[in-house]
């Protein structure tokens, strides 16, 4: 049994009891999941290129308004298909609001309809590009 905690520890680190261990980071300068105290970010990018701050407002917990009124065709393919990664990495939601139009939320907010009940695995890809 020593031997067992020992590649424990050098595997993981110092290793107490039942305990948890804490979630990964989602960047080097962001820290450890906090409340974001219900704040709502709305973000229009108009190049793939800007996505990458849209992954931090996710990553700190955010609710993010996605509005892709200003990107082409394939530019709002490309930036759907990136941001759905990262919110299933996150364990969060992509929904479309509309046909430019879509809320990140993370895995801390309920988010309903309000006509049926949320389901675990509701998001389709082919449903997002109307396939």
């Amino acid at each position: 049994m020593e031997l067992l905690d020992k590649l424990k520890r050098l595997i993981w680190g110092e290793v107490d009891g039942g305990e948890d261990r804490a979630a990964p980071e989602c960047g080097a300068d962001v820290a450890l999941f906090e409340p974001s105290s219900g704040k709502v970010m709305l973000v229009k990018p108009d190049l793939f290129a800007n996505v990458g701050q849209v992954t931090d407002y996710l990553c700190k917990g955010y609710l993010v308004l996605l509005d892709l009124s200003a990107v082409t065709s394939e530019g709002a393919r490309r930036i759907v298909d990136f941001l759905s990664g990262a919110a299933y990495s996150r364990d969060g939601l992509l929904l479309q609001v509309s046909s430019k139009a879509y809320l990140l939320a993370p895995a801390t907010v309920d988010v309903s309809d309000g006509v049926r009940p949320a389901a675990e695995d509701d998001w389709s890809y082919d449903a997002v590009f109307n396939f």
